[in-house]
């Protein structure tokens, strides 16, 4: 794996709206194509990006959507890299900024693509799978509780202020559905009461769930043919222990893999610059 960077997993059909663009429109576009954030250009030129999380704050406050643009409460200035960027140095960023999207921009600053999270997750060699432990090794057992009959509004109010991407409804080991950041987009469009509104009549039922003593690689790839970010783990009785997400799956990188991938790039690279060179006429 050499001079891997992030133009090998940048999504480069970037969904983008200009700073004008009304907040609900914004909403909605993120519903309709099922994307987790949107940037805002101008000219292409990024000048911040709006996602999932933000909505969450958003909706905390309760403020009036119609009143808004996206460049109201878009989240600015962005934290952009380049497309030649090798992925570890990309990754360390993304880390260290506490953030799951990164925006890269050309040497003109013009918007060539996204890199998220997830896309760092489906990339990871299969090598790194078999360097790691079970589910139940990486897996947020802790996992963040609210009651069926408590507020919607309670329930955001709680992600937003620990800044979590989901909280699990029901008690500690039954888990009766999950409230996500994109079920907050959802909700958004919806005009719903969020205080008088209980959290049982919104929730999504846990439909995926995986055994703690499963392998990281079988969690990779069943979220991957899913298409789901997280995955409720359960034991052998079935009671439900923790989750775990496709963040999760990065939580040992900075030790094993990106250390690895480094020692790899290096190692191909001495190799070539040792090589002869090729015989010219």
């Amino acid at each position: 794996m050499i001079n891997t960077t992030v133009n090998d997993i940048l999504s480069k059909g970037v969904h983008s709206v200009s700073p004008s663009t009304p907040l609900v429109q914004v909403l909605a576009s993120m519903q309709d194509h099922a994307v987790s954030s949107m940037v805002v250009a101008e000219d292409c030129r990024p000048l911040g990006i709006f996602t999932e999380r933000d909505a969450v704050m958003l909706a905390s406050r309760k403020d009036k959507l119609s009143d808004l643009n996206v460049s109201d409460v878009m989240s600015a200035p962005l934290v952009a890299i380049s497309p030649d960027a090798e992925l570890h140095d990309a990754y360390q960023v993304m880390a260290g900024q506490d953030i799951r999207h990164l925006v890269a921009v050309d040497k003109n600053g013009l918007l060539v693509g996204t890199v998220s999270q997830d896309d760092f997750a489906i990339h990871i060699d299969p090598w790194y799978d078999s360097q790691l432990d079970h589910v139940e090794k990486v897996m947020t057992p802790n996992v963040s509780i609210a009651a069926a009959q408590d507020s919607l509004a309670m329930g955001i109010r709680h992600m937003a202020n620990r800044r979590l991407s989901c909280i699990v409804v029901g008690s500690h080991d039954r888990a009766e559905g999950i409230l996500t950041e994109g079920d907050i987009v959802r909700l958004l469009l919806s005009d719903i009461d969020l205080d008088e509104t209980q959290l049982e009549a919104v929730i999504h039922r846990p439909e995926h769930s995986i055994h703690q003593s499963d392998s990281l690689r079988f969690a990779r790839e069943r979220m991957n043919s899913l298409g789901v970010p997280r995955l409720l783990v359960t034991d052998q009785q079935g009671l439900w222990k923790g989750l775990i997400a496709r963040h999760e799956l990065l939580r040992g990188l900075e030790q094993n893999y990106w250390q690895a991938l480094q020692q790899n790039e290096a190692h191909f690279r001495s190799l070539y610059e040792q090589a002869p060179l090729p015989y010219q006429s």
